[in-house]
């Protein structure tokens, strides 16, 4: 098991890979001011085609640039992508943008 962590001034991702999945924990404000880091992990989980479980729980606030990096996710990972604990606005932004086209939304 790997891990890779970075920790921004408005928001966190954790990156690990177990048991042949990545698992991606954003916590905090998912913003503009992580699209550097979110492309970094769009790289990283390119590199292993693998399901990816994302889970957010912890996310307080998530703008335009969070909910594009779930659908490239979804659309590039060449894997089945299951968002984890995606509650209230956050949910409802996911429904209201069409992703659970391009990923599987499960239920709290």
């Amino acid at each position: 098991m790997s891990e890779q962590d970075a920790t921004e001034e408005f928001g966190h991702v954790g990156i690990t890979a177990a048991d042949g999945r990545w698992l991606l924990r954003l916590t905090g404000e998912i913003s503009t001011e992580m699209s550097a880091r979110l492309d970094q992990v769009l790289e990283e989980v390119a590199v292993e085609r693998r399901p990816v479980d994302v889970d957010l729980a912890a996310v307080t606030f998530l703008d335009s640039s969070g909910i594009g990096f779930l659908a490239r996710l979804g659309i590039d990972s060449g894997a089945e992508v299951r968002v984890l604990n995606a509650t209230g606005l956050t949910r409802d932004l996911l429904v209201l943008s069409g992703l659970e086209k391009v990923l599987t939304i499960t239920e709290s």
